[in-house]
C-alpha cells in the first residue's frame, strides 16, 4: 500500500530558509539509516530560481522511497496559509519501508528537527477520497481528519478542534496505541498496523464523535 509522510512548518519573516535546509541536512546526516542521509551524499542545492517556494528532489537519495520532496518558501511577504509553510512530503510503499520504526522513533525525530506544526502518515487513496473536504482550507487552522499517525501544535489544537492538547489527549484515550506530548503539541499513534483506508474512515469518526462529547 502506497503511504504518504508529511510536515508542515510555519515560516517567519527574519527567518532564513538556506539556514534551515541546512540545519535540517545535518541533523538527517546524524540520523542515519533508513531515514537519515549518508555522509557522502550529494545533496542538491537550495535555488528559488526567481519563483517564491524552492523545490528540492530527494528521490536519488532514498533508494526505498517512492518519493521524497522538500518544499521552501521564500521569506518575503509570508502571510497566515499555509501555502507560506516549508514543507517534507514523502510517498513511499510498505513493504519496502520499516514501518514501525518510521512511527515509534523517525516520526518524532523528522518533527522536532523540521520543526513542523502539522504531521501526519496515512494512505495515499484518502488523498481523493478526501478532496472536497480539503479544497480551500488552511491547514494552519483546518485539520480535516484524525490520521492513523499524527502531531498538531498547541496552536493549531486550539484553531482546529477547540480544545487544548491535554483534553485532545483524554479524546483520544482508549482509542490509541500512544500519545505523547512534543515539540510544543500532541502526537499519537492509532496501531502500529497500516491500516485500510476503510480502519482509517472507522478511526477518524470515532475521534470526532468523542470530540463532540468532550466539547459539549
Amino acid at each position: 500500500m502506497k503511504m504518504i509522510f508529511e510536515i508542515h512548518a510555519e515560516t517567519f519573516d527574519g527567518s532564513v530558509a538556506e539556514s534551515k535546509y541546512r540545519s535540517f541536512i545535518k541533523s538527517l546526516t546524524l540520523l542515519g539509516g533508513n531515514w537519515g542521509l549518508a555522509p557522502d551524499s550529494v545533496i542538491p542545492p537550495l535555488d528559488f530560481k526567481k519563483e517564491s517556494v524552492a523545490f528540492i528532489n530527494w528521490n536519488k537519495l532514498f533508494k526505498k522511497i517512492v518519493r521524497y520532496s522538500l518544499f521552501f518558501r521564500y521569506r518575503n511577504m509570508l502571510y497566515d496559509h499555509h501555502a507560506c509553510d516549508d514543507r517534507v512530503y514523502v510517498e513511499f510503499n510498505t513493504p519496502k519501508v520499516d514501518y514501525e520504526e518510521l512511527i515509534y522513533s523517525v516520526f518524532e525525530f523528522y518533527v522536532k528537527e523540521f520543526d513542523g506544526y502539522f504531521a501526519s502518515i496515512f494512505p495515499e487513496e484518502l488523498i481523493y477520497e478526501d478532496f472536497d473536504l480539503t479544497r480551500n482550507k488552511n491547514v494552519r487552522k483546518y485539520v480535516h481528519r484524525f490520521c492513523p499517525v499524527m502531531f498538531v501544535s498547541n496552536k493549531l489544537c486550539q484553531k482546529a478542534f477547540g480544545v487544548s492538547v491535554e483534553q485532545l489527549a483524554k479524546v483520544l484515550s482508549g482509542h490509541v496505541e500512544k500519545v505523547w506530548y512534543f515539540n510544543d503539541g500532541i502526537g499519537y499513534i492509532h496501531s502500529a498496523k497500516v491500516l485500510t483506508p476503510e480502519a482509517c474512515n472507522t478511526f477518524d469518526q470515532a475521534i470526532k464523535n468523542r470530540l463532540v462529547e468532550i466539547r459539549g
